[in-house]
């Protein structure tokens, strides 16, 4: 009897046990599909975001307001406005010869002082070149804007006997106007060795003046104003009529 209680008795224990083993994963499973029904059905809640606010603009100082408030309405332009000074951007005009057209041959009396449009107040310095001329003569002669004559001299050729006939000459000349100032205009006459007569002139346009200081402009070495090209010099003119030709440049 007791062995076949102790017999029953364990196989009781058998049965028991594997149907223990038998249910665990079952359990298991049950357990596992519990938790992750209750995970999935647990309210989810984000963390909050942040709110961002604009920054607030700080106050511009009282100057700068004022500043631009009177850019931007200019006030209107009284007595004790400053002026405002512009400068010219134009380049000083500087007078440029331009070679003629026409070959012309080079200047032959030539006045380097004082050059176009200089201003002369009394005496002013002549300067210049030519040759050859009567005796080395070179006649100065100054005019005014009516015509009338100023001043009137003789000077010289610089030169070596014998050996050139050009050179320099120098001179100076005094004048006289009533007013302050007036047009005027110099030239410088050359003569002609054979007969003493004129055969060259140059001329150049000046502002005389009383008073005030001088202002002499530099001259340029340019070719003649006027040219005679037929009939050359030395030439027979026969039958009571003669055909002049030449050029010139203004």
């Amino acid at each position: 009897m007791s062995d076949r209680k102790d017999g029953s008795i364990y196989q009781g224990n058998a049965r028991w046990a594997f149907h223990g083993l038998v249910n665990r994963p079952r359990f298991l499973f049950i357990l596992l599909v519990m938790v992750t029904v209750a995970g999935c059905s647990a309210p989810t809640s984000s963390p909050p975001e942040p709110t961002l606010e604009p920054p607030t603009p700080s106050p511009l100082p009282a100057s700068v307001t004022s500043a631009l408030d009177s850019s931007a309405t200019p006030g209107p332009i009284t007595a004790a406005t400053p002026a405002i000074v512009v400068e010219s951007s134009q380049v000083p005009f500087t007078p440029t010869v331009l070679p003629p057209a026409v070959s012309l041959p080079m200047e032959q009396l030539k006045i380097f002082q004082p050059g176009p449009g200089s201003h002369v107040i009394s005496p002013f310095r002549v300067a210049g070149w030519g040759g050859p001329s009567h005796k080395d003569r070179v006649q100065m002669r100054l005019l005014a804007e009516d015509g009338r004559v100023l001043a009137e001299g003789t000077t010289w050729l610089h030169v070596l006997e014998g050996i050139a006939s050009a050179g320099r000459f120098y001179g100076e000349i005094p004048f006289e106007i009533q007013g302050v100032a007036e047009a005027g205009r110099l030239e410088i006459s050359m003569y002609s060795y054979r007969d003493g007569q004129l055969s060259h002139l140059s001329t150049v346009d000046l502002t005389l003046l009383s008073v005030g200081s001088p202002l002499v402009h530099p001259a340029f070495d340019s070719p003649e104003k006027l040219a005679i090209f037929s009939p050359r010099e030395e030439s027979i003119i026969e039958g009571g009529r003669v055909v002049v030709q030449g050029a010139g440049w203004v």
